[in-house]
């Protein structure tokens, strides 16, 4: 019999950071056990990664809509497939030290934020560099603060926080 799988993150029609899209499936063999979990993150037919990982991230250059596919093998050959689609937005770096208005990708804006995430338009994520804020910030519903970054290139960790 066949595997069972599904994508359990992000739900279908969610919108994530392009910095890094995070995914997680969910996956179960009736006879058996999963062995290889491959995923396609532009469903164009060939697999990116190819292992034991049932959650991954994939980052994406440009903003914009996909589908992410993961295929699954249990350890008879059978083959489950799972799609998900998502919308990728751009993202807001802010940084207390650098930076300036541009909306490029990676560039930084300075603190205080609130004329930058007022004028985010579509983006959905505010990815913050580590520094001193001593601001008060007002943030419309739709935006995610993402601390812990490093300013040089954006990575996040505990060391960072």
């Amino acid at each position: 019999m066949p595997p069972v799988v599904s994508i359990t993150s992000p739900v279908n029609g969610a919108n994530v950071s392009q910095l890094m899209a995070a995914f997680t499936t969910a996956a179960s063999d009736p006879d058996g056990g999963i062995v290889l979990y491959e995923w396609d993150f532009e469903d164009d037919g060939v697999f990116d990664y190819s292992g034991p990982a049932n959650e991954i991230a994939n980052p994406y250059a440009v903003p914009g809509d996909y589908r992410v596919k993961v295929r699954v093998t249990d350890d008879r050959g059978a083959i489950g497939l799972a799609v998900v689609r998502f919308t990728a937005v751009e993202d807001i770096y802010v940084s207390a030290a650098t930076g300036s208005r541009s909306t490029t990708v990676r560039a930084t804006r300075r603190w205080p934020p609130s004329p930058g995430f007022n004028r985010a338009g579509g983006r959905r994520f505010a990815l913050v560099a580590d520094g001193p804020y001593n601001e008060n910030v007002a943030l419309r519903d739709s935006v995610s603060v993402i601390g812990g970054c490093r300013r040089v290139d954006w990575t996040r960790g505990p060391a960072f926080v």
